[in-house]
């Protein structure tokens, strides 16, 4: 007997009453691991279960073990993002944690280096008159780009004291700076990069740079552009551009920096020879450095024909002609030679001659054992290369210390413009943690080399710092000295104008640590001294109103056959004035006849 329709349907009906009133079977599926487990254990070879749904039975879900296993514990949940990626970070999240402890360890130390300069607070050269008058004049010197960083820092011009705002920028940029060459590199450790990097700052040379409360944002910013510009990788065109549009930023800001792009650019081949690359993709990099280098130069020059004005610009931008360009290029690199060793003869300035003697040996060691891996393979204009290599290669690393300073008839040979130094003492340094990193050295032998070369450059940099500060305190004595003589002077006789005869010199323990770091002679400036203009602002700083200029030799006869019209002796110096004209007569000139020093 059939079933009729209504029955069937109400049959279906009990069925599906008695499935709902049963429990329910649990149902369970394996998914990908989402959230901060998925990035420890990797999203496509791990898994967990799914949230199920409510279940009546007994029945446990069958859970990932290892999931089980991280989440009892650490307990992490979704909600607990931060402690989460703590404990399982990503790769990209490891290398910002990596990034940001190198970063703090470069403030550390090169906070360490600069805070003797800062402590020391010194009035340095330029900033005597900036402080007083608060003008720019960077852009007559071929530096407009200068002229603009600084009116930005100061919301605009006069420029007033922002110190030590712009030192602790300039300490910023260089700990980003480390960031950036340990990221190119890969240097092993938090200490390395800032530790490899150190010589750029804080070199006996650069500290000269870092002495200038006005001038130390832009030399430091151009410095730094030119490091980035010669670390940066080259895969295209566009970063080739972006790294000619570095360097031409560099040298409006301070064309010296130019130097250390070079230095760096050759340190960019060396690294890639020692890694055995192709000869095709080392003289590729090489010639974009050089078209980056050359276009940068030739729009650089336009800027400067524009800008440079000024007798003493003028006179050291001129550039040798080509008839004359051989014998100036041998002339300046001789001088240049002799006056880093001159200024290097000392324990912290011998580290730095070892390393550029290293620097320049181990790229001559590199390029040979280069060409021999390559030499059987390649064909003749290869070998060619392959062979100019070895010897151009060192030849551009000891001429890239003054760069196109060669060519200049008249280069500018003080501390501040030998940056090249400090980064040819860099090259050393990677290339030192890069063959113990290649050789399978353990990463402790690189920081402990890399810190035993950076103790004298920090030891110089605090003498040097207390230097400026006792040099500052002896000179500011000096002219308040001078000021409060030339007050009771007013009294008795009419003064005009003030002259110098001699110098102030140093104070016993400035002049007793030259003697040990002779450099310092040449790095604290005496601005108290007969025909050196920044005398006339020092005594401005004391509260004298009075011009400045030298005394005329019918003044000093004057003086030497005694007859001056008042006389004030101090411990340092001994005031005259004669024909209206107050003499300061320091201890180191020699004295007039009628009138010994006591």
């Amino acid at each position: 007997m059939g079933i009729s329709g209504s029955h069937r349907t109400m049959a279906m009906r009990a069925r599906t009453a008695q499935a709902r009133r049963a429990p329910r079977r649990c149902v369970w599926r394996l998914a990908p691991l989402r959230g901060p487990l998925a990035r420890f254990h990797g999203k496509s070879t791990r898994f967990r279960t799914q949230s199920p749904p409510p279940c009546r039975g007994k029945q446990r879900p069958p859970f990932n073990k290892i999931y089980a296993r991280a989440t009892r514990k650490k307990r992490v949940t979704q909600t607990n993002t931060f402690l989460a990626d703590y404990v399982f970070p990503t790769p990209r999240q490891q290398a910002r944690q990596r990034q940001t402890k190198i970063f703090l360890a470069a403030l550390a130390l090169y906070g360490l280096a600069l805070y003797p300069i800062l402590h020391a607070d010194r009035f340095y050269i330029d900033d005597l008159g900036r402080s007083l008058s608060g003008y720019l004049g960077w852009g007559t010197d071929g530096r407009p780009l200068a002229n603009v960083v600084m009116e930005l820092a100061n919301l605009g011009t006069p420029l007033v004291d922002l110190s030590p705002l712009p030192q602790l920028a300039a300490i910023g940029m260089f700990a980003w700076l480390a960031t950036v060459l340990e990221k190119r590199f890969r240097l092993s450790g938090a200490w390395a990069a800032p530790l490899a990097l150190l010589p750029l700052l804080a070199s006996p040379f650069f500290l000269e740079n870092l002495s200038y409360k006005f001038d130390a944002l832009p030399m430091s910013l151009a410095a730094c552009l030119a490091a980035q510009a010669g670390f940066a990788e080259l895969r295209g065109w566009r970063d080739a551009a972006r790294g000619a549009v570095a360097v031409l930023a560099s040298l409006c800001l301070y064309q010296a920096a130019v130097n250390v792009f070079i230095v760096l650019a050759l340190l960019g081949l060396v690294l890639k020879q020692l890694d055995r690359e192709t000869p095709r993709a080392v003289f590729q990099q090489g010639a974009t450095r050089i078209l980056q280098l050359i276009g940068a130069a030739i729009v650089y020059s336009f800027i400067a024909g524009k800008t440079v004005h000024g007798h003493y610009a003028s006179q050291h931008a001129a550039l040798a002609g080509p008839s004359s360009a051989v014998e100036t290029v041998w002339r300046n690199l001789h001088d240049g030679l002799l006056f880093v060793v001159a200024c290097l003869r000392s324990p912290a300035g011998g580290v730095l001659l070892i390393q550029i003697v290293l620097a320049v040996a181990g790229t001559l060691v590199i390029a040979a054992l280069y060409a021999g891996t390559w030499w059987r393979s390649s064909q003749n204009r290869t070998r060619v290369l392959l062979a100019a290599n070895i010897v151009v290669l060192p030849a551009a690393l000891l001429l890239a210390a003054w760069g196109p300073m060669l060519l200049l008839q008249s280069p500018v040979l003080v501390p501040r413009t030998q940056i090249g130094v400090g980064a040819i003492a860099v090259f050393c340094n990677v290339c030192i943690a890069a063959l113990i990193s290649k050789y399978r050295g353990s990463s402790k032998l690189a920081v402990v080399i890399l810190a035993a070369a950076a103790y004298p450059l920090i030891i110089f940099a605090s003498v040097y710092g207390n230097s400026l500060g006792l040099q500052k305190d002896y000179e500011l004595a000096i002219s308040r000295d001078v000021a409060d003589d030339l007050a009771r002077a007013s009294g008795t006789v009419a003064v005009r104008r003030l002259a110098l005869k001699g110098s102030a010199g140093m104070p016993p323990v400035v002049a007793h640590n030259a003697s040990k770091f002779p450099l310092l002679t040449r790095l604290v400036p005496v601005h108290l001294t007969e025909g050196w203009g920044w005398a006339e602002d020092q005594f401005k700083h004391a509260g004298v109103a009075l011009p400045y200029g030298a005394a005329a030799p019918e003044q000093i006869a004057a003086i030497e056959s005694c007859r001056f019209s008042y006389v004030s002796r101090r411990a340092a110096y001994t005031l005259y004035v004669a024909d209206g004209v107050a003499v300061v007569w320091f201890r180191n000139a020699s004295p007039p006849p009628c009138a010994p020093h006591a």
